[in-house]
């Protein structure tokens, strides 16, 4: 099969339509994303191209996929512009930076620039006009701008080549196997269980509160639930923080004193401590609302980095407001992910690997 190497050049606006801002997928789903073009050089051969904007549908309908396939440094992103707004599927997805994950480690920093200035490459460029807040582009800009995502297509090519040298196959299927997870997902989710999950839990959390007609804030901020807890009598529990080696309130709902007060025999006790959990508990609802939000948009992308960890494991990808790994066992989160029709969910535990 060939190989073609690919870039998107993408609009964007640091005020609020960012990746810096957004998860990915919310980012190429959004009723905002345009790509002002793509590069790409078929592997091994001839020089970086430029297609602009009006031209990718023509250029996506030229390339027979079913025996293509993609590389890209970050092809989560890529690919996924190709999947979700062009409709493609390529046979295979070749990705530079989890290969340099695997082989040089998580902490040092893959970004293309990076691994260029390793491999005594030219420099990565940077582009003279900011596209910042652009929806629509000059010729002049256009110009800049594919000279910069050309020149980036031909530095993935040529890390590539020395990444690929000796990895493993199986390894490679790998990477395509996380990455097709996430741009061409087939999971469902349940929006009525999700929606009515998420005002369940605000219904419970407001009528907690109303009972013990205390102030959110109070519960939320140590200091404060510190001083509600010795006005009704208590001594608020204290313990050694690992990280500092002071004294600190010992408030998270894994501290034992704090598991006393909650299941002790006083009752407005229990019950304030019940009423601080519900409000610092704000990670599920959090990962509902993403759940909801996400259901709107379409199916579900499972968002995991291949050797995202310093010990091999997956990672939730960054910035992407979920991790699929750690979905807490019976909750109506898990209820929620639904297989398509014609198809079963099977669970399976990993914790013990």
């Amino acid at each position: 099969m060939k190989t073609l190497v690919i870039d998107f050049e993408t609009r964007w606006d640091s005020k609020d339509y960012t990746l810096s801002k957004m998860t990915t997928e919310e980012y190429i789903r959004s009723p905002m994303f345009k790509a002002f073009g793509i590069g790409y050089k078929w592997y091994g051969e001839g020089e970086a191209q430029w297609v602009t904007h009006e031209d990718i549908p023509a250029w996506v309908s030229s390339i027979d996929w079913e025996n293509t396939n993609i590389l890209a440094h970050n092809a989560q992103f890529d690919v996924a512009i190709l999947a979700w707004i062009y409709g493609v599927r390529p046979a295979f997805i070749l990705d530079s930076l989890s290969m340099a994950r695997a082989l040089r480690g998580v902490e040092v920093g893959n970004s293309l620039a990076k691994l260029a200035e390793e491999f005594k490459l030219p420099p990565k460029g940077q582009a003279v006009h900011s596209t910042n807040g652009l929806a629509e582009i000059t010729y002049e800009i256009e110009v800049e701008l594919a000279a910069y995502c050309m020149h980036d297509v031909v530095l993935c090519e040529e890390v590539f080549k020395r990444l690929v040298k000796g990895y493993p196959k199986d390894e490679l299927r790998l990477i395509d196997m996380t990455l097709q997870m996430f741009v061409n997902p087939v999971l469902e989710l349940d929006k009525e269980m999700l929606h009515e999950a998420i005002e369940d839990e605000r219904t419970k959390r407001e009528a907690l509160l109303k009972k013990i007609a205390i102030d959110e804030t109070a519960l939320a901020s140590n200091p404060k639930f510190a001083e509600v807890l010795k006005g009704l009598g208590v001594v608020p529990p204290v313990k050694i923080s690992k990280t500092t080696g002071e004294e600190t309130f010992a408030f998270a709902k894994s501290d034992a004193l704090f598991q006393a007060l909650l299941n002790g025999s006083n009752e407005d006790v229990a019950l304030i401590c019940e009423a601080r959990l519900k409000v610092k508990s704000t990670l599920e609802r959090t990962r509902a609302q993403r759940f909801a939000d996400i259901s709107e948009r379409g199916a579900l992308p499972v968002p995991l980095n291949y050797y995202g960890a310093h010990t091999g494991r997956w990672s939730a990808s960054k910035g992407s407001g979920l991790n699929l790994q750690n979905l807490k066992r019976g909750s109506f989160l898990r209820k929620a992910i639904q297989a398509p029709q014609g198809f079963t969910l099977i669970v399976c535990d990993l914790s013990q690997i």
